[in-house]
């Protein structure tokens, strides 16, 4: 791997700036609200700065996505998503899911449920695939017992998921999260297992 330039690295360290300052900001103001030219003056930069590195505030959100793939494909790859079973994988999937709203806040997840944000239903992503791949392994393996093909499947769990976080959204974070994921999933798995 090439040795990053001065130039690189700070060009790398002012796009982790905007990131930062549009998930601080996000946290305090309504999404609709936030305005490049806010999170410019935020983060201290400039405009054009602004849109070298993103098109708009959705591609931030898109980031986002990205790097919660990257989180999904890194606990895959590290046997951190736990379980003997493939629906106990499911659970240990969803509890991660989890934790990726709580970290990001209750703002930021607000943020990302609107009608505009289309990588809810993007079906080639990352995280959808590694999570297809278990409940199709877990059918193979008649650890799922279903009519339903993967795919269905995988998203009856999602919606859910998305509905628990929704739910969470509305209430202003008034309920533990990944208790309720938890409750939740297990309740949707326990329909799928034998």
């Amino acid at each position: 791997m090439a040795k990053l330039t001065k130039r690189k690295l700070q060009a790398i360290k002012t796009k982790g700036i905007i990131y930062d300052t549009f998930l601080e900001m996000v946290q305090e103001s309504e999404f609709e609200k936030l305005t490049v030219e806010k999170i410019c003056k935020q983060a201290n930069v400039s405009v054009g700065t602004f849109y070298h590195h993103y098109k708009n505030k959705y591609d931030i959100m898109a980031e986002i996505f990205h790097r919660a793939d990257d989180f999904f494909q890194e606990k895959m790859a590290n046997n951190q998503i736990q379980g003997k079973t493939a629906t106990e994988k499911i659970v240990s999937f969803f509890n991660l899911f989890a934790q990726i709203y709580i970290r990001h806040g209750l703002g930021f997840s607000k943020a990302l449920f609107n009608t505009q944000n289309r990588l809810f239903v993007s079906e080639k992503r990352v995280m959808v695939t590694i999570l297809q791949d278990i409940i199709a392994n877990g059918i193979e393996k008649k650890e799922i017992k279903t009519n339903y093909s993967a795919e269905e499947i995988n998203r009856i769990l999602f919606t859910t998921a998305r509905g628990i976080v929704f739910d969470w959204c509305l209430r202003d974070g008034g309920f533990p999260l990944e208790k309720a994921m938890h409750q939740y999933i297990f309740l949707v798995v326990q329909a799928i297992t034998p």
